[in-house]
């Protein structure tokens, strides 16, 4: 169980860092960059943000 949450910690991360990639190639956010050794809450709070951002670049 322990091992299944570091893995899933750890997915979360990735995709924070693709989702940064994604939304800006100029420069990436620095919270983002150290994204898998934040804890939860943060991850959750970046992951609301890039979620927010996206949308509000593509209009929905």
């Amino acid at each position: 169980m322990l091992i299944q949450h570091a893995q899933n910690r750890e997915a979360r991360a990735t995709h924070l860092k693709q989702n940064e990639l994604l939304l800006s190639l100029e420069q990436p956010d620095p919270e983002v960059v150290d994204a898998e050794v934040r804890p939860d809450s943060e991850q959750q709070q970046l992951r609301d943000e890039h979620l927010r951002r996206g949308r509000a670049r593509s209009g929905s």
